[in-house]
């Protein structure tokens, strides 16, 4: 007996990865359910809320800060979510046998460095293995896990000079170096990102370029991904040879730790990610899991 049958064949859903550098624009910071539905999210009724705010089993918090991006530069607009991971941690190295530890610290500049305890109770100005002063101002803070990356995004949003501009053939002192802060960081890490809010309703209309690619996983799927450790201000313009400098160079040093072999990054403008037929793992479809392909994480 045959009963019920469906009028269609069921297929695997794809979908589209975005890989390259694309200009964006901000729809919505840890958004609700409301708010996701009004940009297109397919919403069930009686879901629940999405959750930002996570505790592990050590008792620590740590919160999730989503920006919901609109890439401006595909002809059909669609919206990416990237999650900026924050908590109340200091950023610590970890120091080999006979070295001490250090401390990660930021200025108002958003340059960052790493201090001894002693530099730091002095606000000292580090020195690197070169013998050179470290760049950075003497009433730099501590930072948070997660402060840079999010403070570098929101910099290129607001359209801020970093303290230093290339100009004329070489690095100069910009006239008017963007300063930049989350001033209550306990706050976001409880789930609070009224602040930033506030920071992005102070340029509603701006953009800035963000590096998309994608990353392998055991699991045979490819999930979206973005490179957090450098973003572009939107008038950047890639070079003659059609890839971003700087992006480049950025995504060079990246690959050299073989650990982030799985990440696929392109310093090109961003356009729809293909599978090469050399990154196809010979395994057949019938190993494809049933469920959707994530579209993030």
């Amino acid at each position: 007996m045959i009963e019920n049958v469906n009028d269609s064949t069921s297929v695997l859903q794809e979908f589209p990865r975005y890989i390259g550098v694309g200009s964006v624009n901000i729809l919505a910071v840890n958004p609700d359910n409301k708010k996701l539905a009004s940009l297109g999210w397919n919403i069930q009724e009686g879901a629940q809320e999405p959750q930002y705010v996570y505790i592990n089993e050590q008792g620590k918090k740590s919160a999730r800060v989503r920006f919901m991006l609109q890439l401006e530069e595909i002809d059909t607009k669609p919206i990416v979510p990237i999650d900026f991971w924050v908590s109340e941690d200091l950023v610590l190295s970890q120091p080999k046998e006979g070295e001490e530890q250090k401390c990660r610290v930021i200025d108002y500049f958003c340059r960052t460095a790493n201090v001894t305890k002693s530099e730091l109770k002095a606000h000292a100005i580090p020195v690197k293995d070169n013998g050179e002063k470290a760049s950075i101002a003497p009433d730099y803070r501590v930072c948070h896990r997660g402060e840079e990356s999010i403070l570098l995004f929101l910099k290129k949003w607001l359209n801020m000079d970093d303290f230093e501009i290339f100009r004329a053939g070489g690095w100069v002192p910009a006239d008017k170096p963007g300063k930049l802060s989350i001033d209550n960081w306990k706050a976001l890490c409880n789930g609070d990102v009224s602040e930033i809010k506030d920071i992005i309703a102070t340029k509603p209309d701006n953009r800035c370029k963000v590096i998309f690619g994608v990353r392998m996983e055991d699991d045979n799927k490819m999930y979206q991904t973005y490179y957090p450790y450098f973003f572009l201000a939107n008038p950047v313009r890639p070079g003659a040879n059609g890839e971003y400098t700087q992006v480049r160079k950025k995504l060079d040093y990246f690959y050299k730790n073989p650990k982030n072999a799985t990440q696929l990054f392109e310093a090109s403008p961003i356009h729809e990610y293909r599978v090469k037929p050399s990154e196809v793992n010979d395994s057949s479809s019938d190993n494809i899991p049933d469920d959707d392909l994530p579209f993030f994480e």
